[in-house]
C-alpha cells in the first residue's frame, strides 16, 4: 500500500481520502511544496529580476546622513583614550547629531596627541578658557561609541 502511494504522489495524484495519522500529513505536505515549488519556478525570470531590481534601487537611494554643524561656545572638553592613545569629546549642546540620541551634545576626534588633532587640541582649550564662539562642522559618521566626528573647526 505505501509503494502504491509514493506511486501516486510520484505521479502527482494524491489518494482519496488520504490515508490517516502522520503518513497523511507527510503526503499532503509533499504535495503541497510540489505545487508551491511549480507555482514559484513558473513565473518569468523577468519579475523575479524586477523584484531584484526594484530593491537595489531602495538601498541605492536611501538618504544620506546629514552632519550637523554647531556655531557658539564650547561648554566641555573631555581628553580620554578612544581607539587610539588620544581622544578628544567636545561638548556643545544639541547640534542635531545623526548619532545616537544620548551623544546629540558631544563631538569627538581621535590623534589629538599628533598632526591636526594636536592644533584643534590646542586651540579649543583655549576657546573654552577664553569663551571663544568656534564653528564645528561634523563628518556625519558616528564612531564606535555613537558619538559624531569632526571633519573641521573653525575659530572666530
Amino acid at each position: 500500500m505505501v509503494k502504491r502511494l509514493l506511486e501516486n504522489i510520484g505521479g502527482g495524484r494524491l489518494p482519496w481520502p488520504l490515508p490517516c495519522g502522520a503518513l497523511r500529513n507527510q503526503l499532503s505536505g509533499r504535495k503541497i511544496m510540489r505545487t508551491i515549488s511549480a507555482s514559484l519556478f513558473a513565473r518569468s525570470t523577468t519579475s523575479m529580476l524586477g523584484l531584484l531590481m526594484m530593491t537595489a534601487l531602495v538601498l541605492v537611494t536611501t538618504a544620506p546622513v546629514e552632519a550637523s554643524d554647531f556655531s557658539g561656545n564650547i561648554q566641555t572638553l573631555r581628553f580620554s583614550t578612544g581607539t587610539t592613545a588620544a581622544r578628544v569629546s567636545i561638548e556643545v549642546g544639541n547640534h542635531g547629531s545623526p548619532c545616537l540620541a544620548v551623544h546629540q551634545q558631544w563631538y569627538s576626534f581621535e590623534n589629538a596627541d599628533k598632526g591636526l588633532g594636536v592644533l584643534w587640541s590646542s586651540a579649543l582649550t583655549t576657546a573654552l578658557g577664553n569663551k571663544q564662539n568656534v564653528t564645528i562642522f561634523g563628518s556625519g559618521k558616528c564612531d564606535k561609541y555613537g558619538v559624531e566626528g569632526v571633519n573641521y573647526i573653525d575659530f572666530k
